[in-house]
């Protein structure tokens, strides 16, 4: 009777809805049935915003995203029938976040204002930089340094879509700068790319996809940046 009716609601907003139901792992089970129905997103949902909420969805969410051969959305709030209107865009510069802006502007309404943000860190053993003092080592050199090459990268994609957006550069590592700008900023949804194809993603998924899903107080779209 619940698959009834949900099928029902989703028919209500006239789309095609069809009821598959296999014996199994959610991860594996989601990941098959997408690969066989040739989707292109896999959609997997919780309500609450609590801690225990957030790491039994994660735990979930995660392991599909491993094994998925699509994007998966992972949508973390109370039910609405609106399209978001605060999306915050992760990117790195790379391929799989390029691809994850571009899905991004794909599918949210005409009109929508995008955030983007980067999250820069010092290159690492720069830490200790500072215990040699300032006239040994130039620790601000090399800062001055890293954030000139983000800016200029992010000077690059945002002239490539014309000025559409902006991208911010915070200092720090990139799922918590991810999750708090996102959650600071008042944003419904959080794009982020994965990297690899799907036989690396079960082992070296990033980190960040996987930490952003389990933290984040909103829902979180993971673009898939490679071959699966």
């Amino acid at each position: 009777m619940r698959l009834s009716g949900k099928l029902a609601e989703v028919e209500s907003f006239a789309l095609k809805a069809a009821v598959i139901s296999r014996i199994g792992a959610p991860d594996e089970v989601l990941a098959a049935a997408a690969h066989d129905e040739q989707a292109e997103l896999i959609v997997v949902g919780t309500h609450g915003h609590s801690s225990v909420a957030r790491f039994l969805l994660g735990s979930v969410a995660n392991a599909t995203i491993r094994r998925a051969p699509c994007d998966v959305l992972v949508v973390r709030s109370e039910p609405v029938r609106a399209p978001f209107t605060r999306p915050l865009v992760a990117t790195d510069f790379s391929p799989a976040a390029a691809k994850a802006l571009g899905n991004a502007m794909a599918v949210l309404a005409p009109g929508t204002v995008l955030d983007v943000v980067h999250a820069w860190q010092l290159p690492a053993g720069s830490w200790g930089a500072t215990l040699l003092g300032q006239a040994r080592f130039p620790w601000s050199t090399v800062r001055d340094a890293v954030l000139a090459a983000a800016q200029t990268q992010a000077d690059k994609l945002v002239g490539e879509h014309g000025g559409a957006f902006e991208v911010q550069l915070v200092q720090g590592p990139p799922a918590h700068v991810i999750t708090e700008t996102a959650e600071r900023g008042g944003h419904d949804l959080i794009v982020v790319g994965a990297h690899g194809n799907r036989g690396f993603r079960r082992l070296l998924l990033g980190s960040v996809a996987e930490s952003t899903v389990r933290h984040a107080h909103c829902s979180v779209l993971v673009v898939h940046g490679g071959p699966s």
